[in-house]
């Protein structure tokens, strides 16, 4: 299997979570990167070079998109989209934001021969049965508005994949996390993070279910790995991939695996407790119950080139927010 040294990558949504980790880890990697982004991130000093060039302004400009299309990149890499709980306040903006952007895109680029990569979610799949095993083939069924309209952009992607050049995959993404690269990032809802951050900032952890959710979790690190693979792979891109760890984790267990590894490196008591304020029971929960899971995301294609262990990326996370490097 052969793969590209070095590629040119077009990155939509560079000043957001994910795309600004992706230009980042690339970056570092020797690859060449431009960032197209509305609104200018809190650029810090280790971030000022990520990017080989910047175009800012809005994706329907028509003629700022132009401009940015005419260049000839390897690769490009969609990651604009609202968050879970914007796409659920107005279906209307929802689209507006969510798909519409993206057709007008895939127009532009539909005569070159080009790897485009779509950022999906697994909420696309909606809910689904205890013992289930999630994989590529599993029906769809979103069950918000977050998961419709990547559900939509997913079926846009690949009409268009059907009837051009476009090398097209959509990434169902389950639950990211690790640090930010920049502190305007919304990034604190997420699970592992909101954990983690509650530790060093509050020195307690308070779950509002009762611990029994499960999750799959999947580094950053590692998601820059896999997308990296795909796009500098000499192969054909699969059409659906999901990316995940394979591995699910209860709330619970994962609260107290971040309350112990806080306590360790802050030598204080880190208390997990219940949102009445009450000591929440932990001794039923155990981290490594979750790696067993029947329940747990699978991927039908290659599996990740590294997983990052669970203890050790929430280590990661911790030391990134002693550091106050992302404490707001």
């Amino acid at each position: 299997m052969g793969y590209r040294d070095e590629m040119n990558t077009l990155i939509f949504g560079a000043s957001g979570y994910v795309g600004g980790h992706l230009a980042s880890s690339f970056k570092k990697s020797g690859h060449h990167v431009t960032g197209f982004y509305r609104n200018e991130p809190d650029f810090t000093d280790r971030s000022l070079d990520i990017f080989d060039k910047v175009f800012t302004g809005h994706i329907q400009d028509t003629n700022l998109l132009d401009q940015v299309l005419s260049n000839n990149f390897d690769s490009i890499i969609y990651c604009i989209s609202l968050n879970h709980h914007d796409s659920q306040t107005n279906i209307h903006h929802a689209m507006d934001v969510n798909v519409n952007p993206i057709i007008q895109v895939l127009e532009r680029i539909k005569g070159k021969n080009q790897k485009f990569i779509y950022f999906s979610t697994m909420q696309v799949y909606g809910k689904y049965k205890k013992g289930d095993i999630i994989n590529e083939e599993y029906p769809t069924n979103p069950v918000n508005n977050y998961g419709l309209t990547h559900l939509l952009c997913e079926n846009i992607l690949n009409l268009y994949k059907n009837t051009s050049s476009i090398n097209a995959c959509s990434l169902r993404l389950s639950n990211s996390y690790g640090p930010p690269v920049y502190k305007s990032n919304d990034c604190w809802w997420l699970v592992v993070n909101d954990l983690c951050q509650s530790a060093i900032k509050n020195k307690n952890i308070v779950l509002q279910s009762d611990g029994h959710p499960e999750r799959d979790f999947i580094n950053l690190d590692d998601l820059s790995l896999e997308v990296e693979n795909l796009l500098t792979n000499l192969h054909d891109l699969p059409a659906i991939k999901n990316i995940c760890s394979g591995s699910t984790y209860s709330i619970g267990s994962l609260a107290k695996t971040v309350s112990q590894i806080a306590q360790e490196k802050l030598k204080i008591n880190i208390p997990v407790l219940n949102k009445d304020g009450t000591t929440f029971n932990m001794e039923e929960f155990d981290l490594e119950d979750g790696t067993i899971l029947k329940t747990s995301f699978v991927t039908k294609h290659d599996s990740l080139l590294h997983k990052m262990e669970l203890e050790d990326g929430i280590s990661k996370m911790l030391d990134s927010l002693i550091r106050g490097e992302h404490l707001k």
